[in-house]
């Protein structure tokens, strides 16, 4: 829980397995975490939870998963590599659990994500426009309502059951 701004350098931490941000009101940032964790969980948060991967945290195929659990209008979610990363993290996997979820930002610029994949089965709105290197959007299981904008490229887009909204953007 992050009541300031706060800003964690874990360049000498290992094992790290699960991060849970809960009912933070404020920033959280994660600079140069050595692996993917097994388990990111985002709770009741309104404000921006960064995620910086150091050099070899990012090797083979990469799946960030990232659990909503009541994110809100303001909560965006920042995923970047250290400078001078040769590796992409290739899917973030959104589980929207729990509560509805709304999130403002997911900002993926900084690890050149291919892919979200979207689960779970609660309502899911991300307000901006996906980043440009997104071409994939899988929810094809997910149950919930899920309102989403795609950037100006080709995204292949599979929606879920839910009374999805999905529009196709021109540019930002």
């Amino acid at each position: 829980t992050s009541t300031g701004a706060t800003v964690l350098n874990l360049a000498g931490s290992t094992g790290i397995t699960t991060i849970t941000n809960q009912g933070s009101t404020a920033d959280l940032t994660l600079n140069n975490l050595a692996s993917l964790p097994t388990s990111v969980v985002l709770n009741t948060i309104d404000d921006n939870t960064t995620l910086n991967f150091a050099n070899g945290a990012l090797s083979g195929t990469d799946d960030l998963a990232i659990t909503l659990e009541g994110t809100t209008t303001n909560s965006e979610i920042f995923i970047t590599y250290a400078a001078g990363s040769a590796n992409d993290l290739e899917t973030v996997s959104l589980i929207s659990s729990t509560a509805a979820n709304v999130v403002k930002n997911i900002d993926t610029n900084g690890a050149d994500v291919a892919t979200i994949e979207i689960t779970g089965s609660q309502d899911l709105t991300i307000t901006d426009i996906l980043d440009t290197e997104v071409t994939t959007v899988s929810a094809g299981s997910f149950t919930g309502d899920l309102s989403i904008s795609t950037g100006a490229v080709a995204v292949t887009t599979t929606l879920g059951s839910g009374a999805d909204t999905l529009v196709a953007s021109t540019g930002n």
